[in-house]
């Protein structure tokens, strides 16, 4: 075989392994850039490659399947979210939702309202949250799971192998359900630091939804006070 064949025949088998490699390369980007399935398609409901955020009102967001993990947030609403089978981080935010993790080591949070969480396969942390004067249900699933609650709501717990206490500050603490609470009424919430915290209003006629107020204050061994355009709870 002289050398000018040889020299074809190489560049041949280089260029047929290039485009081998590209097709796998590709292959790889389009199952990897596979997007959530949001419902209303036609809704406000945004995602990245890594994050998905719901719209102002009732939606489906399906990531089953999908990669890499996510941070999903469902915003106001009734939601139903299904996570990917890797490791995400998903919060209902304000409403009645019902979130499933799917696989992965994933992180549940439902918000404020009456919320189902299921953590399915691994270890997960589902909170209700149990401090916003609602009773939520959770589900660790299989494997090691962490649920908060019940006290002091009346969480529905199951298959959770360990159970927390609500934390002082910070996700699925008291503060935490009054401030999204009062943002969610449409009210600006003033914290006055570990003693006290205001929700003020501009409108007097509006649903400040007093009557969840005043429990997620009254479960931290606070004293509620209602006036028309704000509500304080007093902390001991």
């Amino acid at each position: 075989m002289n050398h000018a064949r040889q020299h074809r025949i190489r560049n041949s088998l280089l260029a047929g392994t290039v485009v081998m490699a590209m097709g796998l390369l590709g292959s790889a980007s389009a199952a990897y850039a596979t997007p959530c399935t949001l419902t209303p398609a036609t809704g406000s409901a945004t995602q990245t490659e890594t994050t998905v955020t719901g719209g102002p009102a009732n939606d489906t967001i399906a990531c089953g399947g999908m990669s890499p993990g996510k941070t999903i947030t469902g915003g106001p609403g009734n939601d139903t979210i299904t996570g990917t089978d890797s490791n995400d981080t998903i919060s209902g935010d304000s409403g009645n939702d019902t979130i499933h993790s799917g696989a992965g080591a994933d992180i549940l949070n439902g918000g404020i309202g009456i919320d189902k969480l299921y953590g399915e396969a691994d270890n997960d942390k589902l909170v209700g949250p149990s401090t916003d004067s609602v009773q939520d249900t959770l589900d660790g699933g299989l494997n090691d799971d962490t649920c908060q609650g019940p006290p002091p709501d009346p969480d529905d717990l199951a298959s959770c192998e360990t159970e927390v206490s609500a934390p002082l500050t910070g996700p699925g603490s008291s503060r935490a359900s009054a401030t999204e609470l009062c943002q969610a009424a449409g009210g600006t919430f003033v914290d006055l630091g570990p003693l006290a915290y205001n929700c003020v209003f501009l409108n007097v006629f509006s649903d400040h939804r007093v009557a969840e107020a005043r429990p997620v204050c009254i479960n931290s061994t606070g004293a509620f006070v209602n006036a028309q355009l704000i509500y304080s709870c007093v902390l001991p």
